[in-house]
Order: C-alpha cells, then sequence, then structure tokens
C-alpha cells in the first residue's frame, strides 16, 4: 500500500535532495486510489513525513505540493492533475 512505500521510503532516506527534482514522468498506472485503501489516496499535508514523501513522489518541492493541495484539495489524483496542467 501507498503507506508501506512512504515508511519504507522514510526508513531508506532521510533527506530529500531537491537538486535532483525533475519533470514528473507519466505514473496512472502506480499512483492510482486504490491502492490506498481507507484513505482513498488522500495526502495529509500537515503530516510532514507524508508531504516529504508525495513531494518525492511528484518530483516538486513540499511547498508546492502544500500550494497544489490548497488550490484542487487534498487527494492524489486531483493533485495529480493539477500538476500537470
Amino acid at each position: 500500500t501507498g503507506l508501506k512505500r512512504a515508511r519504507q521510503f522514510f526508513k531508506d532516506n532521510t533527506e530529500q535532495d531537491t537538486a535532483a527534482l525533475h519533470e514528473m514522468e507519466e505514473d496512472s498506472d502506480t499512483l492510482e486510489p486504490s491502492e490506498f485503501g481507507v484513505n482513498d489516496g488522500i495526502i495529509n499535508i500537515d503530516d510532514p513525513e507524508q508531504l516529504k514523501y508525495w513531494a518525492q513522489q511528484f518530483q516538486v518541492s513540499p511547498d508546492e505540493l502544500r500550494s497544489a493541495a490548497a488550490v484542487c484539495g487534498d487527494r492524489v489524483s486531483q493533485i495529480k492533475k493539477f500538476l500537470k496542467s
């Protein structure tokens, strides 16, 4: 699940290297809400670990992710569409 991947990510990576960020690749088969269980692909932007994980997944800074969530909501699918546009 997404939570397992997030935990593994934070276990393996203690710091995010923002210099390595680049344009987001097509990942429609890997970030579908059905993978996230009861929270239906919702990002808790108040949780620093989730914010950091999802910023890395979307290849944006945590501040950009926070701004995107403020504009379009906290669902993974909505944020993904917003960031692609």
